[in-house]
């Protein structure tokens, strides 16, 4: 494998195809390759306490709402009674319940960026491959990337619970041992490091046959459990070049992202003060502090815009590196220009 491609191919298409930006933009709006971001849940909430009182929803000195034992149980099913629910237990319902809809909404806005943006940029990338570097137009990215929008749509439901999948795997142990360590989590998280490991570097391997599999979707136009067998055997004939490749992509994309986002930061790091100094510092005018306040918020989003824009270059950085892989493993020859492989209808 040409490895100076892999790593040098990204470059070329981002300086050349800006109608690639736009779509790079939706592409990491929906998270890019965003699957391999996991973080363990903390059970600090549920640590068991040396009292009289669980904080589990079970045995002796259960919690009313009022936090007081509760003086007789839940009224049998069946009788005309319901339990009180004080006013400022309802409104964390509410505020849970809008927060769990504004979670969704986000969330299918992202699927929907995702499921446009990712194959236009392989496919952008893939016909810059073929013509040798011909400007592409906005209007022709898009037109060979929309019938595979709900393609994609399964695809990333499909690999979401795969995920999760594995996540509970994860879950399961963590949530015994550190119940039954009494809330010892030090003892808990010393005995779950080489779990926690392990389980991560599964997460970026099947990172990897994720891209892989995508790849086969859009550039072979096949359906999603297809693509998903195409990917595995790819995946398995060349496990140690698309290690390799993805190393190198890796460390690239996290040197070029922490240089570019550095001076970012210091400015996010700022609005944040601002904002924070407008909130607390009493002892400000009312005029000073809403300034503060007002140019916080617009360092902050200056900040966001800059974070966003550098994010969707890493994206279609990233994926030319993994189409040029892809066609080398694959021998695909671009020099009778031959055209990529649409969907079916």
């Amino acid at each position: 494998m040409d490895y100076q491609d892999v790593l040098t191919r990204g470059a070329k298409v981002l300086w050349r195809q800006k109608a690639l930006w736009p779509f790079g933009l939706l592409a990491a709006l929906g998270g890019g390759m965003g699957y391999r971001h996991f973080r363990l849940p903390s059970f600090r909430h549920f640590a068991p306490t040396h009292g009289t009182v669980s904080p589990f929803p079970f045995g002796k000195g259960m919690l009313s709402p009022y936090n007081q034992p509760l003086a007789q149980p839940w009224p049998l099913m069946g009788q005309n009674h319901v339990p009180h629910v004080p006013h400022a237990t309802a409104g964390l319902i509410l505020a849970a319940v809008a927060v769990a809809l504004v979670v969704l909404i986000g969330a299918l806005i992202a699927l929907a960026a995702h499921s446009l943006g990712m194959p236009a940029v392989v496919l952008g990338i893939q016909k810059d491959m073929e013509t040798g570097g011909r400007p592409l137009s906005v209007g022709e990215v898009y037109a060979a990337a929309k019938p595979y929008f709900w393609r994609m749509v399964g695809f990333s439901v499909v690999w979401f619970v795969i995920f999760m999948v594995l996540f509970i795997f994860l879950m399961l142990p963590y949530s015994v041992l550190f119940i039954g360590a009494n809330g010892r989590l030090l003892a808990v998280l010393l005995c779950l490091m080489p779990i926690v490991g392990i389980f991560f570097i599964l997460i970026w391997l099947l990172s990897i046959l994720l891209e892989v599999s995508l790849l086969a979707l859009v550039l072979e136009g096949r359906k999603v459990f297809n693509a998903l067998e195409r990917g595995w055997q790819l995946y398995k004939a060349h496990f140690w070049k698309w290690v390799l490749a993805g190393l190198l992509l890796e460390a690239v994309r996290f040197v070029i992202g922490l240089l570019l986002l550095l001076p970012g930061l210091v400015f996010g790091i700022g609005s944040f003060a601002a904002i924070f100094a407008s909130v607390l510092a009493r002892d400000l005018s009312s005029t000073t502090r809403l300034t503060l306040g007002i140019g916080g918020l617009l360092a902050l989003a200056v900040f966001i815009i800059f974070a966003w824009l550098i994010s969707a270059a890493l994206v279609i950085y990233t994926q030319g590196g993994w189409v040029s892989a892809y066609n080398q493993l694959v021998g695909q020859n671009f020099s009778e220009g031959e055209p990529a492989v649409s969907p079916a209808d």
